[in-house]
């Protein structure tokens, strides 16, 4: 892998230096002259790590994008469709939704709520082009302590479609009037 490729899948995977540095039981500095031109090679496991975890994402993120299009059905007209997504700023957020993901995205390291961003940006590109631009993602931040004073008035039961629910509307509320 050269420097090029380590800094470019480090950052597609919305990871900061440091946090691709633990990785590899490595320190910044030291990922900063792997990822600098004509730098020395990044040790292989760290590479094999980096690549695992891409492929986690890509997994994840297919999965979503193929849960939206089930969702959506066969209908493929012109109308554009706009839906919500939650991201997770902390790993416990996830796991609540999703243990599974949390412990194959190295929730270890707590990486699993950064690399859960990465997968959506990649869901938002592939739902953008199985839809030829019809359908828009739109992503809201999950605030745990806001759904939780949300839900009693809901009539909703946690799950899923409640957590879906309180982003539309926190997205509604979060968009300014048109005209105003």
């Amino acid at each position: 892998m050269t420097p090029a490729e380590l800094q470019t899948l480090r950052q597609s995977l919305f990871l900061t230096e440091a946090e691709a540095a633990a990785l590899g039981g490595a320190t910044p500095a030291q990922l900063r002259a792997w990822e600098a031109p004509g730098g020395p090679p990044a040790p292989l496991a760290l590479q094999r790590e980096l690549r695992r975890l891409d492929g986690l994402v890509e997994v994840m993120a297919r999965r979503i994008a193929a849960a939206l299009a089930a969702q959506l059905g066969d209908s493929k007209g012109p109308q554009a469709v706009e839906t919500v997504l939650l991201r997770h700023a902390e790993d416990r957020d996830l796991a609540a939704v999703d243990p599974e993901a949390v412990q194959a995205l190295r929730g270890d390291l707590g990486l699993a709520a950064t690399l859960q961003g990465a997968a959506l940006a990649r869901c938002r590109r592939l739902a953008a082009e199985a839809s030829g631009g019809a359908l828009t993602l739109r992503l809201v931040w999950f605030d745990a302590a806001a759904y939780a004073a949300w839900l009693p008035g809901s009539g909703l039961e946690d799950g899923p479609t409640a957590r879906i629910a309180w982003a539309a509307e926190t997205l509604e509320q979060a968009e300014p009037e048109a005209g105003g």
